[in-house]
Order: structure tokens, then sequence, then C-alpha cells
């Protein structure tokens, strides 16, 4: 599976890495660009994977719509949800509202795919 959502203000890919699925997001998560995230969310939960690593790393605007669209994607998933924040600019707004308690949240995106990974 390979899909992608691209605007003037985000990227939106998602790449299929063995029985994962990796959603990578760069640019501005804001009111405008979030719908195209939640749809691109919803296509990876819909298929069939193992668990969903949502990639933060390029991201230059985190918003409270953005973290909403997560939280709510979280609960409703029948598989994990991991998240790649490395930076103030995505990791600050988790840790704000609580987020990284009830999603894990990694540095690396490697890191995230081993953390789905069975030991």
């Amino acid at each position: 599976m390979s899909d992608s959502y691209r605007s003037a203000r985000v990227d939106i890919s998602v790449e299929v890495v063995g029985s994962f699925t990796v959603v990578v997001v760069s640019g501005e998560l804001d009111m405008s660009t979030t719908p195209a995230f939640s749809d691109e969310i919803g296509r990876a939960l819909s298929s069939d994977t193992k668990g969903v690593v949502i990639d933060f790393s390029g991201v230059e605007f985190l918003s409270s719509s953005a973290i909403t669209v997560l939280l709510t994607a979280n609960n409703d998933a029948d598989v994990s949800i991991v998240v790649v924040a490395d930076s103030h600019v995505t990791r600050r707004p988790i840790e704000l509202v609580g987020l990284d308690d009830v999603l894990t949240v990694h540095r690396t995106r490697a890191e995230a795919l081993e953390s789905l990974s069975p030991a």
C-alpha cells in the first residue's frame, strides 16, 4: 500500500513496513489539513495491518484538532498506534494534553517499529 495526500501546507504519505503501516506527516497539521490527516489514518487502520506508526518527524505545527484525531483513532483502533515525535514542536503539545500517557511516543521511526514487533 502506498498512498499520499499533498497540499501547499502538508504532505501525508502512507507506507507499509513489514506488517505495519507508517503514516508520515510533514508540514503543518492545522484545522484545514487535519481532515486529510484523519482520512489517511482511517485508511491505515482499515488496512490489514498489525500496528500503525504516526511519524511526525517533519511536522512544523501540531494543532489541537490533530491531537483529537490521534486520540479518537487510538480509542477506535483494533491495533496499536505509536507516535514518532522528535521535536519540541510535536512533543510538547502531546505532553501538555497528556496524550503521552495514552499513546506510546518515540523519538525515531526505528524505535516505534521495534516497539510494535513482538520480542
